[in-house]
């Protein structure tokens, strides 16, 4: 590599190449030179330019732009047009971890593409991880109605009107807060998982007092 000459097996002729060498891992690199895992060597020939990319669920504002553009790839391969992802579907994608990261993301369109026959892409379309099937087998919600009975039993006698309203921003507040802690942070995650948009979701943020919230992160460039 870097003297930019190659040898054929068994041969004695030098060649000279002109190459570069693109590489991607998801192994920590620096740790497996120190464990003797990793050519010491190798790794700092390769390691020029490094640009750091963050897994797929700590950048979800790239979803929709890589959505764009394996639907242009499937449809290509498909001969035909590519179709829309109908908005439900979007904020499913959005709302989605994303374990598998962008080889994942990419699985799940080609098949939503299949099975939507030249329609839009529907929820239906979509596996049953994506659509919240991950989240069976855990112990169901308690039904809110008895603990909203029981504030309204304990606000009736000190207020005449606006109880809508106050009522509202009690629940509000600590249902964004939960949200957003459960999306690390991510505030445009959580405005797909409530079905708002993440405008939206900063007003309200700034309106109840609540700080924190991570904004989509930039993807960072090391040389």
């Amino acid at each position: 590599l870097q003297e930019r000459v190659a040898e054929r097996v068994g041969g004695e002729q030098p060649i000279p190449v002109d190459v570069r060498v693109l590489a991607a891992t998801n192994q920590d690199l620096p740790a497996a030179v120190r464990n003797r895992r990793f050519r010491e060597d190798l790794y700092y020939r390769l390691n020029v330019v490094t640009i750091q990319l963050p897994a797929l669920r700590e950048r979800m504002e790239d979803v929709p732009f890589l959505v764009a553009h394996f639907l242009r790839a499937a449809a290509e391969e498909a001969g035909r047009e590519p179709p829309e992802v109908s908005p439900a579907a979007m904020d499913l994608l959005l709302a989605y971890h994303w374990p598998g990261n962008v080889r994942e993301l990419e699985n799940v369109i080609r098949r939503a593409t299949v099975f939507a026959r030249g329609g839009a892409i529907l929820p239906e379309h979509l596996p049953e991880p994506v659509r919240g099937g991950a989240a069976e087998g855990r112990a169901p919600a308690p039904p809110l109605a008895e603990p909203v009975k029981g504030l309204l039993a304990a606000l009736r006698s000190e207020r005449d009107g606006g109880l809508y309203e106050h009522v509202l921003s009690l629940v509000e507040k600590p249902l964004l807060e939960a949200v957003l802690a459960r999306c690390g942070g991510n505030q445009l995650r959580a405005a797909a998982i409530l079905g708002i948009n993440r405008n939206t979701l900063r007003k309200k943020m700034r309106a109840l007092g609540i700080e924190g919230g991570r904004e989509p992160r930039k993807r960072s460039r090391n040389s």
